[in-house]
């Protein structure tokens, strides 16, 4: 067999085992799944703008700022509904979370910008104009 027969080769089974699920960042990639479920995510505060009522399309046209803490994850995770579920759906390859919390996040829990944390609480999905990312966390603690 010549080389370039041998590297087709070679790609074909790649691509096939990828296929499959067995390229690397399958295995590597966190399944979690929803509320009422607590799970624990580190990652690297950001605090936020969005644009809020009455469009939610853009401050600069009038809608009203919204900030939000959000939570960038350090390595992306899979948020996986019951087939059942009529509110959540199942998500993959997510790399920000917006931070929900009884009273403001960064006075409950003295957020900071940039501040690397652990955090643990419940997820949900994005339902409402005032959520901007897919997935949400309830945050309930954190973690030292």
């Amino acid at each position: 067999m010549n080389q370039n027969m041998h590297n087709k080769t070679k790609l074909a089974l790649l691509a096939i085992l990828m296929t499959l699920g067995f390229g690397a960042t399958a295995h590597s990639m966190e399944v979690l799944k929803y509320e009422p479920f607590v799970v624990t995510l580190r990652g690297t505060l950001s605090l936020q703008d969005f644009a809020g009522p009455p469009n939610y399309e853009d401050v600069k046209q009038g809608d009203r700022l919204e900030r939000a803490w959000v939570l960038v994850l350090s390595s992306p995770i899979r948020v996986v509904a019951s087939p059942d579920d009529e509110l959540f759906y199942t998500q993959e390859n997510v790399k920000e979370i917006q931070l929900v919390c009884f009273t403001g996040c960064g006075e409950q829990f003295s957020f900071s910008s940039g501040e690397t944390v652990t955090l643990s609480g419940t997820l949900f999905s994005a339902h409402s104009g005032h959520h901007h990312k897919g997935v949400l966390m309830t945050v309930n603690k954190r973690k030292k």
